[in-house]
C-alpha cells in the first residue's frame, strides 16, 4: 500500500517524502497507520468489529491521506488513541518496508 502512494506522489511531481495515512480492517482487527520520518501502527481490536470499522470510515473517508494532523488529532480525541501501539525510526522502518518504488 505504501509503495502505491509512493509512486502515484513521486508521479505527480512531489518528493514523496511527505507524511500520510491509511488503515486497514479484517478480522476483527483493524490497524491505522501514519507513514512518516516515523512509521506508526495503532492497532484496535475490536468485539464489535462492524461497528469500529464504521467508525473509522466515517471519521477518515472524508479526509484526504495527506492530513496526518487532523488523522492524529481524530485518533487521539475520538477513539482515545493519542500515542501509538507501535512506532518505528529510521532504519528499523526502512528495513521494515523495504525501499521505495518509484
Amino acid at each position: 500500500m505504501w509503495r502505491d502512494v509512493y509512486a502515484d506522489a513521486v508521479a505527480h511531481g512531489d518528493s514523496g517524502d511527505e507524511p500520510f495515512f491509511n488503515y486497514v480492517a479484517a478480522e476483527g482487527a483493524e490497524v491505522f497507520t501514519l507513514y512518516g520520518p516515523t512509521v506508526e501502527l495503532f492497532v484496535f481490536a475490536a468485539e464489535e468489529a462492524d461497528l469500529r470499522d464504521r467508525d473509522l470510515r466515517e471519521q477518515f473517508d472524508p479526509l484526504a491521506m495527506s492530513e496526518v494532523r487532523r488523522a492524529r488529532r481524530i485518533l487521539a480525541t475520538v477513539f482515545n488513541k493519542p500515542e501509538p501501539d507501535v512506532a518505528m525510526d529510521g532504519p528499523l522502518a526502512a528495513e521494515w518496508l523495504g525501499p521505495p518504488q518509484a
